[in-house]
């Protein structure tokens, strides 16, 4: 219809982090005050519809997120109850907004801190680690399956369909075939593209 459905307030300290119109969830977070190097962050949780004017406040809790610059904070809705956030460095932490705890928190073996992927479905978090891709159940923190490379990973990603994952080493892209047996990644040179630190990655298509 090219036009805007609707516009919604919320306060000037509060960034919105992200939006799962299945749940109907919107989260924000503000940094709070400032006590020496440190601030005390506050993480909200909002009930909202697609072409609302207003969004309903549902829950706010201190979570301090990873004090870097503000637009890289990082943090997720896994579905209506579980909200995932990276609260330090390589270290992820999920919350039970419904019975107000933490769920689980995990630290991923990456020594350059490598971004982690939260799959389209929202079912699973894809981890880049040194040696490994590891997929966790986003909502529990259960080990899904773990994927051997060769080298220290620097960037994941799965495709739409979660048929095949993707992953960048300093020189190499592995591609994982997940509906068949054979578990060994097809293996792409890949010198100029890859890097050792931290990279992303997106499919086009499937293909």
């Amino acid at each position: 219809q090219k036009k805007i459905v609707g516009t919604v307030f919320v306060t000037s300290e509060d960034f919105v982090l992200d939006y799962d119109p299945r749940s109907k969830l919107l989260i924000s977070y503000n940094r709070g005050e400032l006590h020496g190097f440190d601030r005390a962050g506050v993480m909200t949780a909002w009930r909202m519809n697609p072409g609302d004017s207003k969004a309903e406040p549902l829950v706010r809790w201190d979570a301090r997120l990873e004090q870097k610059r503000l637009w890289s904070h990082w943090a997720k809705v896994v579905n209506e109850r579980v909200i995932l956030g990276k609260t330090d460095r390589k270290t992820y932490t999920a919350w039970d907004i419904v019975d107000k705890k933490v769920v689980y928190s995990i630290k991923a073996r990456s020594f350059f801190d490598a971004q982690v992927v939260l799959t389209k479905d929202r079912q699973h978090l894809i981890i880049p680690e040194d040696g490994y891709v590891t997929v966790i159940k986003a909502a529990t923190g259960e080990l899904a399956f773990q994927l051997k490379a060769p080298s220290s990973v620097s960037g994941v990603n799965v495709n739409d369909a979660g048929t095949k994952i993707a992953a960048l080493t300093k020189d190499r892209l592995y591609v994982w075939e997940l509906d068949g047996d054979d578990r060994r990644p097809i293996a792409y040179n890949a010198p100029l593209i890859g890097n050792p630190f931290s990279a992303r990655l997106d499919w086009l298509d499937d293909d």
